[in-house]
């Protein structure tokens, strides 16, 4: 996050389901559950492609995981959609300022 930390309650929220060891399985299964879905991922791609419909990204600049690479991809992907920056604003997007998030979403509605 970039804009503010996360309160103890909040924490909690996302600590309490993980708080025995075995409990703990998804955290490390998830991340090579995506890396294994390549061929998955390459036929969904592939689909969006096709999309012509309206799109509009709500994407935040300090992303440590999504960076201006991947926007640049998702322009050339949906290059009619339109894109919301959130300045200063990490890859828990919601958390950092779901008041903008929301604000661009009422945009996109437009």
């Amino acid at each position: 996050m970039k804009r503010r930390k996360l309160s103890e309650i909040e924490m909690s929220g996302y600590r309490a389901p993980f708080t025995e060891r075995s409990s703990r399985k998804p955290l490390y299964v998830f991340p090579r559950q995506i890396t294994a879905a390549h061929a998955w991922l390459t036929e969904l791609e592939e689909s969006v492609w096709q999309f012509q419909g309206p799109a509009y990204l709500i994407w935040p600049d300090g992303d440590i995981a999504f960076r201006d690479n991947e926007l640049d991809r998702w322009r050339r992907t949906l290059p009619q959609a339109t894109v919301g920056i959130i300045k200063r604003c990490g890859h828990y997007l919601w958390e950092d300022d779901p008041e903008e998030c929301i604000a661009h979403l009422h945009t996109s509605c437009r």
